[in-house]
């Protein structure tokens, strides 16, 4: 349970993250938003990880993994993000960040190409559900979007 719970806190942040870069979004462009966020992000985690110990980790960071873990950063931090963001000046908040989470999908389909993992039908079937309501959910904030627009 602590993972499930650990990965709704995620989603919380992350939803605190997206709603706070949007209000940053009316006064500085995308791509110096996400450079600022990810800076200031940066600079907090080194007092974080030299309080509880695990500054010395990093000594044990194997090449690989470190490549693996710079690329990650690169493509969902910096390219990610940035879009995320850019799509949050064009559509909205509340639509970008549903369509963004169409990601487990993808996640579910690379992690079996890439990764080895066993497909479940099971996790298919809802990775399906979950982009099926946010079509629903995104095709009724345009709809309200239009209505606005027209009164």
């Amino acid at each position: 349970m602590i993972g499930e719970a650990l990965a709704i806190l995620s989603a919380l942040m992350q939803a605190i993250s997206t709603m706070l870069s949007a209000e940053a979004l009316k006064n500085v462009d995308p791509f110096w938003s996400n450079v600022i966020k990810s800076l200031a992000s940066a600079i907090v985690m080194f007092p974080i990880i030299a309080v509880t110990g695990f500054l010395f980790g990093c000594v044990n960071v194997r090449i690989d993994a470190l490549f693996f873990v710079i690329l990650a950063a690169i493509i969902g931090f910096g390219f990610g993000d940035t879009f995320l963001f850019k799509s949050i000046i064009l559509i909205g908040v509340s639509r970008a960040y549903t369509i963004s989470f169409t990601s487990p999908l993808f996640t579910m389909i690379l992690a079996v190409i890439f990764l080895n993992e066993t497909f479940l039908l099971k996790c298919l079937i809802g990775a399906i559900f979950i982009v099926i309501s946010l079509a629903i959910l995104s095709s009724e904030l345009e709809k309200e979007g239009q209505k606005k627009i027209s009164t």
